[in-house]
C-alpha cells in the first residue's frame, strides 16, 4: 500500500470529470473506495481560491490550477504557463 510505505496519495484531474466523481464517492463513503489524501483540481475559472465547493478535502489538502495557457515572459523567454494555488501537499 502506498500510505503504508509513508507516501501520500493524490489525484490530478479536471473538476468536471475526475474530481467531481472522487468527491461523490468520498462523501457517499462508497464501499471499496479509498479517497486520495489530496487533490489537484484543474478548474480554470480564473478565481484564485481553494474554497469553491469541494467539501471532501480540507483546504490544506487541495491544490487548484485556476488558470491555464497564460503567456508570460520570464528571463526574456516567452512561456505558456498555468497558474496554481497551493494549499495541499506537493512532491519534493
Amino acid at each position: 500500500m502506498v500510505s503504508q510505505a509513508g507516501y501520500q496519495t493524490a489525484v490530478y484531474s479536471s473538476r468536471d470529470s475526475g474530481i467531481e466523481d472522487l468527491q461523490t464517492a468520498t462523501l457517499a463513503k462508497t464501499p471499496g473506495f479509498t479517497a486520495p489524501d489530496g487533490i489537484w483540481d484543474a478548474h480554470w475559472d480564473g478565481i484564485r481560491s481553494l474554497g469553491d465547493g469541494l467539501t471532501a478535502w480540507p483546504l490544506a489538502d487541495r491544490i487548484k490550477q485556476y488558470a491555464g495557457n497564460i503567456n508570460q515572459t520570464i528571463g526574456g523567454y516567452e512561456l505558456q504557463i498555468d497558474r496554481d494555488l497551493v494549499g495541499g501537499p506537493i512532491a519534493q
